[in-house]
């Protein structure tokens, strides 16, 4: 019987890849390339629909029920609105977007950001088409994606009620999977 022997420790995984755990993420779930990716949930619908304050408002859901959360990243955006953060609650890690307002590449770059941190759930904001949706299309094909419509209502108070009702719906999903 032959051992295999690599001939350079490039060869040989590097601890960390396999069963190391060093921010405690949540070990039933696998990340980029293998079969689980990250749970993504895109809240789309038309400008001003209220996608961002959706999204926002489950930001701060999550902060006022996991006082122990660490933030990863967080940035604000120009208009001091809209928001881009990597949370760590509980060993999973959370990555929310809420602009949309430069779809450009935003989008694809805070995918990408997202998928560099590990992210286990990830919540964005996308216009009905267009870059936004097929940016994250292209990023999770083949993966299930949580897709939430926001409709333009008639009414601000309408817009509202809304947006808290899908936030309470995202934020206990987010919950769910958090513990």
């Amino acid at each position: 019987m032959e051992i295999y022997r690599p001939r350079s420790k490039r060869h040989i995984p590097r601890r960390g890849l396999l069963g190391h755990n060093p921010e405690g993420r949540a070990n039933s779930l696998h990340y980029a390339g293998s079969v689980n990716m990250p749970r993504l949930f895109a809240v789309k619908g038309r400008p001003r629909s209220g996608k961002g304050k959706t999204i926002r408002e489950v930001y701060k859901k999550l902060l006022a029920t996991f006082p122990d959360v660490k933030h990863k990243l967080f940035q604000r955006s120009a208009n001091g609105r809209d928001i881009c953060a990597v949370l760590n609650i509980g060993g999973t890690m959370i990555g929310i977007e809420s602009d949309n307002h430069h779809p450009e590449d935003r989008t694809e770059r805070s995918l990408k950001l997202f998928l560099s941190k590990r992210c286990d759930v990830i919540v964005c904001a996308t216009l009905t088409r267009g870059c936004t949706v097929e940016a994250v299309k292209n990023r999770f094909a083949g993966r299930e994606i949580t897709w939430l419509h926001l409709p333009k209502p008639a009414s601000k108070s309408a817009r509202e009620q809304a947006c808290r009702a899908k936030a309470d719906e995202i934020f206990h999903e987010v919950c769910a999977i958090v513990k």
